[in-house]
């Protein structure tokens, strides 16, 4: 039988859970370097000076957020998690139908007038992969699409994440806890919470893993959306994540391959002293 702060500390994390899953559900947008921003004048996600111009397609933006010199493309690519509507086409060069729907809209760039199905061209700029900087742009598995026209959904009153952000954010609001620099917990490097107290732990080989522990991997980290089970260093577990801006914001999937597994503490889930 569960102690009172622990079934207190266990219905937090069914609530990280419920919220980060309502975010997939809700149409939340990858955008790497954000933290839950929308594209509003007062955040820092802006919106790209609109430039809608058929005879410099290369610098076209059709009111994209942008961050860190990023520009989303919505939910790229259909997941079968959930409902959306597929996008297929990367345009690398001017074409008659992009000419025509820049043209439509030039005098209006700002709008969010959608292509067929409320989709819009925009431009990809910022780093790549490929760079050295590292940026994960990867809005087709990690190739290059800097300065190409690729399709993505509006983003007005969109929320925007990448992988870190999203579990900040996600925490921040279910538990009103910042748990930045999470990620860096070791056995040998506890990170401290406002109480003193570890943020959090590295869960061992073989104790039972929870909802809401965080899976890290190289270059990402993701929700355990299930607990139950014993846990293994590598293993898949199904998660809840910020996953790319090819799949975006989704949940249900299998992913193998982290490096560690990190718990946050009962005083960090319960924002306060226990």
């Amino acid at each position: 039988m569960l102690t009172a702060v622990e079934q207190e500390c266990a219905d937090r994390r069914a609530a990280i859970i419920a919220q980060a899953k309502l975010l997939c559900t809700q149409g939340g947008h990858y955008l790497w370097g954000a933290q839950g921003q929308k594209p509003a004048p007062s955040g820092p996600v802006i919106l790209a000076n609109p430039i809608l111009d058929s005879a410099n397609l290369a610098n076209t933006q059709f009111c994209a957020a942008t961050l860190n010199g990023n520009v989303c493309a919505g939910r790229f690519r259909a997941h079968d998690v959930w409902l959306q509507l597929p996008v297929q086409k990367i345009w690398n060069t001017l074409t008659d139908d992009v000419s025509k729907f820049v043209k439509a809209n030039a005098a209006n760039p700002g709008a969010q007038v959608g292509w067929t199905g409320g989709l819009t061209p925009r431009c990809i700029l910022g780093y790549t992969n490929n760079d050295a900087q590292g940026s994960p742009t990867d809005y087709e598995g990690g190739g290059p699409l800097l300065n190409k026209v690729v399709w993505g959904e509006g983003c007005d009153d969109t929320q925007h994440f990448d992988c870190n952000g999203f579990v900040q954010y996600v925490v921040q609001m279910v538990c009103g806890v910042s748990v930045r620099g999470f990620e860096s917990i070791t056995d040998q490097r506890p990170v401290m919470n406002k109480f003193g107290q570890p943020l959090g732990t590295v869960v061992k080989t073989g104790e039972e893993f929870m909802p809401a522990d965080v899976l890290c991997f190289k270059g990402h980290v993701a929700f355990v959306l299930d607990g139950g089970a014993a846990y293994a260093v590598g293993a898949p577990y199904t998660v809840v994540h910020a996953e790319s801006a090819v799949y975006g914001l989704n949940f249900g999937k299998s992913k193998g391959g982290h490096y560690k597994c990190i718990r946050l503490s009962p005083s960090t889930i319960l924002n306060r002293l226990v």
